[in-house]
């Protein structure tokens, strides 16, 4: 499991949050295509997730990425 999955978990934990359904079919796409995604540009992994940019942007935030760039390295380790 990499960094961004492990503390999404934690995160989502410690909150009692639960990811809107959009967020969940963008959760599912990154674990299914970590290594993928982790050099994908935003347009594309907005693309193959079907889901927008902007909520793609917004889950960034959520998993306590600066930026979609922080975010995507994070996805290589």
């Amino acid at each position: 499991m990499n960094t961004l999955n492990s503390e999404l978990i934690a995160y989502l934990k410690s909150r009692g949050l639960k990811l809107t359904t959009t967020q969940k079919r963008l959760w599912q796409y990154l674990l299914e295509h970590t290594v993928d995604a982790g050099y994908m540009s935003l347009r594309e992994l907005s693309e193959r997730a079907g889901v927008s940019e902007v909520s793609i942007l917004n889950f960034c935030k959520l998993v306590g990425s600066d930026n979609y760039i922080d975010m995507r390295e994070r996805l290589r380790y």
